[in-house]
């Protein structure tokens, strides 16, 4: 019996399509595959997109072209993907700008292909044997400690960051896709991804934004990924915008910033009672010892779960346990992130330690920066930025002092009054404590650039900076903290991702200038705290290349207490991947993944720990 094959392609440009439909016409005489374009399917009185995913289930194989990009054929090689079924990618390579069509997202571009040029080659390649389903060899078992998937946009915008917001607020544990860190998503990462997730968020981005053709792909891809493995995924846009036919209804339009945290709140919650269903077994194909080795992701920030199962204390490490106030520089993908997670770690075990974990999600820095030297001088800006540190860092220590003695205060009127007075005195609002760091960031530096749209330009500038910063405000979080921060022995800030989205070569002079007044008010907060009788210690977290940016401007370059992160070292980097490897096993079958992924150790003389 011949084998059924759905062709999804898209309407334009015609070439394409006549093409197609001439190859399947020469197919038809052989009948060893029995093809059906879409454009042939009987659609009337019939809802399309249900049409196409129920086709899609009932064929043996899915031939998709991608010679030009287009939505709703990403979507359904996602649902076919999903649904485990064999995938033919079609391309003409006749096409001028086909190689970089199909290499736009990076779904595809490891993945071989039907390459043609005219309906004859084409029908060649579809008459071969059918292809073997290979796709749920790389499905993953469910994550528990990190349920959510969030495919990330390239540009932080409001929505964007309203949605980052909200998944931090509902306080559910997340993973993502950052293609500001990582250019591509592979289709075998985005299949782990997806089936590792109980629930996935996949935002739509606007036409007028920037990289929103290759995102929107992505979001196309993966919305279908997701309804194949049926997981209900959260497709979400802002404002009404031309949508899919293919997954047009399941999109959630909003049109506030109250909109997108209801929906994503919402969202969450329907995510954790999902976390404790059974999941979906999969695994026809029989797996190997390698297809369940997992070497982790470039971003600690999407395992750090995971990370004491595995994690390498490096001399690095051991230096940073012992600092005071220093600050870890590596390239990008060194492992900063990872020091910073597992020592906030250790440090919280101590509970006569505050610990305070500062870790933008994005950020409007450089927005700032332009709007503070667009009406001030160089000395303005200094000025400014240094009193803006020590706010925001003052600010941060005492929500974090609430937040431990607001429990505490149920059983204590003392201490309820006690936290009464602090919220009273220091004007704290509902914004200001419900949010997260990366909120109370940009509510800071949105009330200065709005204050700066209508500042008086005739008057003093860098006075009017000064009361809209409440600089008058520090000496009472100083005062503050050295009243109700007696009761630990000492106050830990660790400081990561400042640098995040930062380009490697595009680092603005006067953004390294923000890093070295941050620098200079943790140095100042410490020195101030210790004279209150307060221990306080610090780790910034930099990138290489802003550090040595950082350094060129400044006269002293000894200034710094420096620990470099580096893997130079082979023994050590085998050993951290060895680690890594074994994490996923059980002693007994240990042994036999490292061998499998480092063959010069068959002969058994080097043994697994």
């Amino acid at each position: 019996m011949p084998a059924t094959a759905f062709f999804a392609y898209p309407s334009e440009p015609k070439l394409i399509g006549e093409t197609i439909e001439d190859a399947i016409k020469l197919i038809d005489r052989e009948r060893n595959i029995i093809v059906t374009p879409w454009p042939k399917l009987n659609i009337t009185g019939l809802k399309i997109d249900n049409l196409i995913r129920e086709r899609i289930d009932a064929i043996d194989l899915l031939i998709a072209d991608v010679t030009y990009p287009n939505f709703n054929v990403y979507y359904e090689i996602g649902f076919a993907v999903g649904r485990e079924k064999p995938i033919i990618a079609t391309m003409n390579f006749a096409i001028e700008k086909a190689e970089l069509n199909v290499n736009l997202t990076g779904l595809f571009d490891t993945i071989g292909q039907a390459r043609y040029q005219n309906s004859q080659e084409l029908a060649h390649h579809l008459s071969a044997e059918l292809p073997p389903a290979w796709t749920n060899q790389y499905w993953k078992s469910k994550d528990h400690t990190q349920p959510l998937f969030l495919l990330d946009a390239f540009r932080k915008t409001d929505f964007r960051n309203f949605i980052v917001q909200s998944i931090v607020n509902a306080s559910v544990q997340y993973r993502l896709f950052d293609p500001e860190e990582v250019a591509r998503i592979s289709l075998t990462t985005a299949i782990g991804d997806v089936s590792a997730s109980a629930g996935v968020v996949i935002p739509l981005v606007s036409h007028e934004i920037g990289d929103w053709q290759r995102h929107n792909l992505r979001a196309a891809f993966l919305a279908g990924l997701c309804h194949g493995m049926d997981i209900e995924p959260l497709i979400i846009q802002y404002e009404d915008q031309p949508a899919p036919l293919d997954y047009r209804d399941f999109i959630d339009t909003t049109r506030s910033r109250l909109e997108v945290e209801q929906s994503v709140s919402e969202y969450c919650q329907e995510t954790l009672v999902r976390n404790q269903q059974r999941a979906k077994v999969t695994g026809r194909v029989r797996r190997t010892i390698l297809n369940d080795i997992d070497i982790g992701s470039s971003a600690a920030e999407n395992e750090y779960q995971k990370l004491p199962s595995y994690f390498v204390p490096t001399a690095q490490y051991q230096r940073a346990t012992r600092s005071s106030g220093a600050v870890v520089v590596g390239r990008k993908g060194s492992g900063k992130s990872a020091i910073f997670y597992r020592l906030g770690e250790e440090r919280a075990k101590d509970k006569r330690n505050l610990l305070i974990e500062l870790s933008p999600a994005s950020h409007s820095l450089s927005e700032l920066r332009q709007e503070l030297l667009g009406v001030s001088n160089i000395g303005v800006f200094d000025h400014t930025i240094a009193a803006f540190w020590q706010y925001i860092l003052y600010a941060e220590i005492i929500l974090r002092l609430r937040e431990i003695l607001l429990p505490k205060a149920k059983y204590s009127t003392e201490l309820l009054n006690q936290v009464r007075d602090l919220e009273a005195r220091l004007r704290f609002t509902n914004e200001l404590v419900a949010g997260d760091f990366t909120a109370r960031l940009e509510l800071a530096i949105r009330s200065i650039r709005e204050q700066l749209r209508h500042a008086d330009t005739s008057r003093d500038i860098k006075e009017q900076l000064t009361n809209i910063l409440f600089e008058n405000d520090i000496p009472k979080f100083r005062d503050a903290i050295a009243q109700t921060g007696g009761g630990f022995s000492k106050i830990v800030l660790l400081f990561d991702n400042l640098d995040k989205g930062w380009p490697a070569r595009r680092v603005e002079e006067h953004d390294i200038r923000t890093v070295l007044h941050l620098i200079e008010a943790l140095t100042k907060i410490e020195r101030d705290l210790r004279r209150s009788g307060v221990a306080f210690e610090y780790l910034l977290f930099l990138r290489s290349d802003v550090y040595e940016n950082l350094i060129a401007a400044t006269a002293d370059r000894g200034k710094y207490n420096v620990i470099g992160v580096d893997w130079s070292d082979p023994a050590q980097l085998e050993h951290l991947i060895r680690e890594r490897v074994v994490s996923n096993f059980d002693s007994a079958k240990a042994p036999e993944a490292w061998v499998s992924v480092n063959p010069r150790l068959a002969d058994g003389k080097m043994a697994v720990d």
